[in-house]
């Protein structure tokens, strides 16, 4: 938690979302919005939203449940989870070890998309991983998101 508070998100190759959950409440998982002893719901959707809202168009709505998504649109939402937060490093973990092709250029898409774009914070993007053309231009880089 104290790396999560300095701006830090890991997105491991095996990806740490509830299934049962839907896209939001993966989002704000461990950062919850309350009003007194209860679930500020209001603020935690517009949260999901802000934060997927960043990651462009997706085929899937906030109260989708995870365990319905793609790998892909799985990743996204880790994705999702660390803007959400305000990260200013994101280190990805072998990103592409279980994507397709397909979605390997769209995940790649994103990534140069948020260092391309101008926002409220700075975003160093370090990817690990298997050594494809994609791969390495993005390996480590220094995007503003």
């Amino acid at each position: 938690m104290d790396a999560r508070r300095r701006g830090v998100a890991m997105i491991y190759q095996e990806l740490a979302l509830a299934p049962h959950l839907s896209v939001a409440e993966n989002i704000v998982l461990g950062m919850e919005p309350v009003f007194g002893p209860f679930m500020a719901w209001g603020r935690a959707r517009r949260m999901a939203t802000d934060a997927m809202a960043q990651l462009g168009p997706a085929g899937y709505f906030r109260r989708s449940l995870v365990q319905r998504l793609s790998v892909a649109d799985r990743q996204l939402v880790e994705i999702g989870r660390a803007v959400a937060i305000g990260c200013s490093v994101l280190v990805l973990d072998e990103p592409t070890s279980s994507l397709t092709q397909a979605d390997t250029v769209r995940l790649f898409d994103l990534v140069r998309r948020l260092k391309g774009t101008g926002s409220r914070h700075h975003l160093h993007l370090a990817c690990a991983g298997r050594s494809e053309g994609n791969l390495r231009s993005v390996r480590l880089c220094y995007a503003t998101a």
